[in-house]
């Protein structure tokens, strides 16, 4: 009976699995609304890093990110995890994420029709 508490203990409040960090230096959670200012602030770096944003783009595409990922962090469309020090969460140090999008039903095998999303990582 143990084991299943702590199995029940380890779902995100949508139900879904938490799965432990692999460290006790950090903790990985589930990206949350109040979360998508610091998720486009990454994501605008990362594409501003890679030199693909200039420094008067920065702005738009964090701006524009951050209102999109509101909707899709609302939505379920974006699903995404943030790393944290054990020590220190409120500082997020990576993340990760999956965009899911509807696609067409299509085939699974010659006898069995697949629909619903795919995600984008």
């Amino acid at each position: 009976m143990q084991r299943a508490e702590e199995k029940e203990h380890c779902r995100h409040s949508d139900r879904y699995p938490v799965a432990r960090a692999a460290s006790d230096s950090f903790k990985i959670r589930r990206a949350t609304l109040p979360d998508a200012d610091v998720i486009a602030w990454h994501r605008a770096r990362m594409f501003q890093d890679m030199g693909d944003v200039s420094d008067d783009a920065f702005e738009i595409l964090r701006t524009k990110s951050r209102a999109r990922l509101e909707q899709w962090i609302d939505s379920g469309d974006y699903i995404g995890w943030l790393a944290t020090p054990a020590d220190n969460p409120e500082t997020i140090v990576g993340g990760a994420g999956v965009q899911l999008q509807p696609i067409l039903p299509r085939p699974v095998d010659t006898f069995t029709i697949g629909e619903g999303r795919q995600a984008t990582i």
